[in-house]
């Protein structure tokens, strides 16, 4: 599974899903794609919820695995096609780098339906071991409104078992 690796600060589409799927396992937050304190506090709570994963807050491959339990959501190549939860993360390029960037993002997120999101530093990237971005990122998104909004319009999950304290 190639899912990416968000952490605190970030403010990503992935990380709008992520939301949305901590929602699923009974998780109350605002679903705005902003990875912070409160976002991180319910990583903290499903991992120690699903023994064995490790209580770090870093949202890697086992914790992916368990958030995405029983759900049929496709990856392809750290191209987050959901469905409805569909972003594209361009990583490991210097796709912002020109002048022709920005105006090139915007295109493929109206083209493809989805965000697409972009580091604006030329990405080195690891391969597999990293898959997140290094340094600030920009986000094109294929209708009017921004980060907060796609993140609100994404459609609930089914429920989990398990549920975070009320």
């Amino acid at each position: 599974m190639n899912y990416t690796y968000p952490r605190l600060g970030d403010r990503l589409p992935s990380v709008g899903v992520l939301q949305k799927l901590l929602g699923r396992a009974g998780a109350r937050l605002d679903i705005d794609g902003i990875f912070g304190p409160k976002t991180l506090a319910a990583v903290l709570e499903f991992q120690r919820r699903h023994h064995p994963l490790r209580q770090d807050g870093l949202v890697g491959i086992q914790t992916w695995a368990r958030l995405t339990e029983g759900l049929n959501l496709p990856i392809v190549d750290c191209v987050d096609v959901f469905d409805a939860f569909g972003s594209v993360e361009l990583m490991s390029c210097k796709f912002m780098s020109g002048p022709d960037g920005p105006p090139m993002l915007q295109e493929l997120a109206y083209t493809w339906g989805v965000p697409a999101s972009a580091g604006v530093q030329t990405q080195l990237a690891g391969g597999t071991a990293t898959f997140r971005f290094e340094g600030p990122t920009r986000t094109a998104f294929p209708d009017a409104g921004g980060l907060k909004e796609w993140c609100r319009s994404l459609p609930n999950f089914p429920k989990q078992n398990a549920s975070f304290p009320h």
